[in-house]
């Protein structure tokens, strides 16, 4: 029998964790005696199940049935469970991140369950909460005698398998103003990290009005991803308009490297996902009691006419979230077409017609479209909306 025991405290990922290995999806968790487990067949014992063993007087009945791999969700049960099994082959799996992202995760655990945005702001109880998970005896007290741990940084996607002398630093980064260096680097972008524009000056005005086509006056409370999001710009700004997490999915390492450094200098509430789009799932959103939740918010921007199939691309999107804005070039036909003699050439044009009908056959809305600053002659911006058959759009 093989027993792997997870270990974190409150929306450090255990439950996220739980559905990325049930459902297959290992290009998120990059934990090989997790990615073992995906696919085949084990057993998820969640906390309940554990303590109605215990109060049964039998914690081995969690082990009945078919097959011989366990994966069990607990902390405060991890030493049972080594005494009742003693015969069995248990690893640790610790998670772990930065107490700035757990603030903001627990935050938004707290909205999804219907909690208003403004009235856990500034919780007390949860800044002490997180700031005591980064306390210099967390390490000692996830540690169990004789059986093998694996520590987890669930900050970002892939999760990453890091040595026990990272965790402290891990768990309680030191603010660091980012050194975003040569503009150039930005590909000549205006950031505006924290109500402070930082990198290319010139850039600033047209960053500010692409910023409000594209993105809602108030995001108080929302959770948002941006798909293909370069450097994170507009991640920054619906942080700046109240948004309480944000992720950000790209593949190039300049780009994640960055966003990584402002976010760990600046402690904002910012993931970053390493995902091929063309190639797998988005990454779910985890809410109160561990249902998948909606996103509030994805952007795609200047990124769906660049995949394989941008129709996969858009019903993804629009399956996890409950607004979606789509910026891409455009011509007045029925279907996708790569045109030839086009500015962009090899990739997809997306007429307004095509955009409306996956739309609607997703259950959205097209709102609005907008002309945005970016090449005015050849870009819309589409702004998609679901449409709830009882109360309308929501």
């Amino acid at each position: 029998m093989k027993i792997i025991i997870l270990r974190g405290v409150s929306c450090s990922g255990k439950t996220a964790l739980e559905h990325m290995v049930t459902s297959g999806e290992t290009h998120l968790v990059n934990v090989p005696q997790l990615k073992d487990e995906a696919g085949a067949f084990h057993r998820y014992v969640t906390l309940v199940e554990l303590t109605q063993a215990l109060e049964a007087g039998d914690l081995r009945a969690v082990a009945e049935g078919e097959g011989d791999t366990f994966i069990v969700d607990t902390c405060i049960h991890a030493e049972k469970v080594v005494e009742a099994f003693p015969d069995a082959e248990i690893t640790q799996v610790a998670l772990v991140t930065s107490w700035p992202l757990l603030l903001a995760r627990r935050r938004l655990r707290y909205i999804l369950a219907g909690v208003r945005a403004g009235v856990v702001q500034n919780w007390p109880r949860s800044i002490r909460q997180a700031t005591g998970f980064s306390g210099p005896n967390y390490v000692e007290q996830m540690t169990l005698p004789g059986v093998p741990t694996t520590w987890v940084d669930t900050s970002d996607y892939p999760w990453e398998v890091i040595p026990s002398e990272r965790v402290r630093a891990t768990l309680s980064p030191s603010y660091v103003q980012p050194d975003l260096g040569d503009p150039k680097e930005l590909y000549q972008q205006a950031l505006h990290i924290g109500g402070e524009w930082r990198g290319n000056d010139a850039r600033i005005e047209f960053e500010r009005g692409r910023q409000d086509v594209v993105l809602p006056e108030v995001c108080d409370g929302m959770a948002v991803m941006d798909i293909g999001c370069s450097e994170g710009g507009f991640l920054y700004e619906v942080l700046n308009r109240g948004a309480a997490y944000t992720l950000g999915v790209e593949i190039r390492d300049p780009q994640l490297d960055l966003m990584k450094r402002v976010r760990n200098g600046t402690y904002l509430p910012l993931s970053t996902a390493n995902v091929n789009i063309d190639k797998h799932p988005l990454p779910s959103l985890t809410g109160a009691g561990g249902a998948e939740a909606q996103w509030d918010l994805i952007l795609l921007l200047n990124i769906l006419h660049r995949v394989v199939d941008p129709a996969a691309v858009l019903k993804g999107a629009l399956s996890k979230s409950k607004q979606v804005v789509v910026e891409a070039p455009f011509y007045m036909g029925l279907s996708p077409c790569k045109p030839e003699g086009s500015h962009h050439p090899g990739t997809w044009h997306l007429p307004p017609a095509w955009v409306k009908g996956v739309a609607e056959a997703n259950g959205f809305e097209v709102v609005s479209i907008a002309v945005g600053p970016h090449a005015q002659d050849q870009r819309l911006v589409y702004h998609l909306k679901w449409r709830n058959g009882n109360n309308g759009y929501s």
